[in-house]
């Protein structure tokens, strides 16, 4: 379970966002990544965004994300396909909002 939520421009070193966090999944060798997100609103994205990031910079890696509703059950073994659950509301993707950490490259 890795966090993908609450980044921001401004503080690129507090959380390390969704592509990051795909990223930090591989690192490990996990095999289904499970995205943790939706819980709080401290930063200025969007509600979804978040996910939707992830999602996109999960299929240019050839990652597996679970995206279970809030409460949900389920077996990281088990194929299922994505079934979003959240609305679809504008986003901005990591090309029109970057997130630069400073310590890394």
């Amino acid at each position: 379970m890795i966090e993908i939520g609450q980044y921001g421009q401004a503080w690129p070193d507090w959380h390390i966002g969704p592509e990051r966090a795909v990223e930090a999944h591989q690192l490990v060798r996990g095999r289904v990544m499970l995205p943790h997100w939706a819980l709080l609103a401290l930063a200025f994205h969007g509600w979804t965004e978040p996910m939707e990031r992830v999602l996109a910079a999960a299929k240019e890696r050839n990652v597996t994300v679970l995206a279970p509703k809030p409460g949900e059950s389920v077996e990281p073994d088990v194929d299922a396909p994505i079934a979003p659950w959240w609305p679809k509301v504008e986003w901005q993707t990591a090309t029109q909002s970057p997130l630069h950490a400073t310590g890394l490259d």
